[in-house]
């Protein structure tokens, strides 16, 4: 690896590649649908983890208190008060921004794969995915855009994962949602 008649071994070797999924929207009807169930799904995510969570912490320290004390009614009242602030919790989790979009709109995915690799042992081998969601509007103005950026050691990922998400040709898929 490298120039010369030398091997370097600590000069990386590069792979990348990047996966596109763009969803158009053709009609209200789809557009509404996607983005109720994006709203929904927040929302159940939300509500699930704060009620549990709530019920859990309020089953904990009351618990112990209400039997100590004899006082049943004090748990049911802290369960009840962890769950409503955990509902409320999860309606402004709701208010998390998403992709909404509208009649003309796209939504679009985009998967980058890199993995780096250097044949020494002290070598820094690691596998990066970055994630891209966009949405636009008719005019093709940018509506929303987030990113994020997660980075592994190749170490640490099943045997063989990072080189098969690299292998993969670069790839662009257009959907229409219904």
């Amino acid at each position: 690896m490298g120039p010369g008649k030398a091997p370097d071994c600590y000069r990386a070797q590069i792979s990348r590649n990047r996966l596109t999924k763009i969803i158009t929207f053709d009609s209200d009807p789809a557009a509404f649908r996607w983005n109720a169930e994006c709203d929904k799904q927040i929302r159940i995510v939300g509500h699930m983890g704060s009620a549990g969570l709530n019920v859990a912490l309020a089953f904990i320290p009351f618990g112990a208190i209400a039997k100590m004390s004899g006082e049943l009614a004090k748990l049911w009242v802290s369960v009840v008060a962890a769950t409503t602030a955990g509902i409320a919790h999860g309606e402004l989790v709701a208010r998390i921004p998403y992709p909404e979009v509208g009649k003309g709109w796209k939504v679009q995915i985009d998967f980058e794969h890199e993995i780096r690799w250097k044949p020494v042992i002290s070598g820094r081998n690691t596998f990066k995915q970055k994630l891209t969601i966009a949405s636009y509007d008719r005019e093709g103005k940018a509506r929303y855009q987030a990113s994020q950026v997660s980075e592994f050691r190749l170490a640490d990922l099943p045997q063989g994962l990072a080189e098969k998400l690299v292998s993969i040709p670069n790839r662009k898929v257009t959907n229409s949602y219904q």
